[in-house]
């Protein structure tokens, strides 16, 4: 069904099947382009973030952080800015949307918001795991470029971590999925999943700084500490269990409110 909504644009309805899907062409290849430029992104900052470490490496003689090529793997989420990434890449999609009135004619064309709603959000997941899947693929290579092998072997526990990040990505995309529903506006929308996410992740450590003392951690239970705790070559399993529960949670609230927030929009 997701295809078919990129086949009307603005309020006109057009007769001619073929520039139907000349149009939805256009917005699909938009969408794409807008897809692999976030994965390319990603990739760069994955590779320059392994190769800061082989020049640290060469000043002091020593890593900064002890990489391997399977730690290189492991944390190839957070080194890779992919909330950053899924901000930009989320706004840009959903809200594409809204600004050409699209949203508009396929009500008109009977689809319920609920399916849309649900649609589109199965469209941003889906991409938003291509481009965490794409990320540590990616940083496969480069562990094996860059960095010598590994005392732990791959296993059940890492397959574990990495689907618990996955898990992250869905709770970072659902949470960016209802905010840019909600404003249906690109640039503000970028401006709260991209700006107002690191505001927010300074605002808690500097809590947790003021409560070192106390023990408390509050950064933990945001999605960026989440991300953080999930990423390693191993993790207590409680910590695993927490950055899970915590990441459904978010999906379920971000999701839930999301739809009661716009089932009665305006558009």
């Amino acid at each position: 069904m997701s295809r078919c909504l990129f086949y009307f644009k603005d309020d006109v309805v057009y007769e001619n099947e073929q520039e139907s899907v000349l149009e939805a062409c256009k917005l699909e290849n938009i969408r794409n382009s807008v897809t692999y430029i976030c994965i390319g992104i990603m990739m760069l900052l994955t590779a320059l973030s392994a190769y800061l470490q082989v020049l640290l490496k060469d000043q002091l003689g020593t890593l900064a952080v002890d990489m391997t090529r399977l730690s290189c793997v492991m944390t190839a989420l957070s080194n890779s800015s992919v909330s950053m990434m899924l901000g930009i890449f989320i706004s840009l999609f959903v809200c594409e949307d809204y600004s050409t009135g699209t949203i508009r004619t396929i009500l008109a064309r009977g689809y319920s918001r609920f399916d849309i709603y649900v649609s589109k959000l199965v469209a941003v997941i889906a991409a938003s795991l291509v481009m965490a899947i794409a990320a540590i693929l990616f940083a496969c290579v480069v562990g094996v470029f860059f960095f010598i092998g590994d005392e732990v072997s791959f296993g059940g526990e890492q397959i574990k971590i990495l689907l618990t990040q996955l898990v992250v990505v869905i709770a970072f995309a659902s949470l960016f999925y209802s905010i840019a529903t909600m404003l249906q506006k690109t640039g503000t929308s970028i401006a709260f999943c991209v700006v107002i996410p690191m505001m927010l992740t300074l605002l808690l450590q500097v809590l947790d700084a003021a409560f070192i003392e106390e023990e408390i951690v509050v950064s933990r239970y945001w999605l960026e500490g989440l991300l953080s705790i999930a990423s390693g070559v191993t993790v207590k399993a409680h910590d695993l269990t927490e950055a899970f529960l915590c990441s459904l949670a978010y999906i379920a609230v971000s999701l839930v409110g999301g739809w009661f927030a716009t089932k009665d929009n305006e558009f």
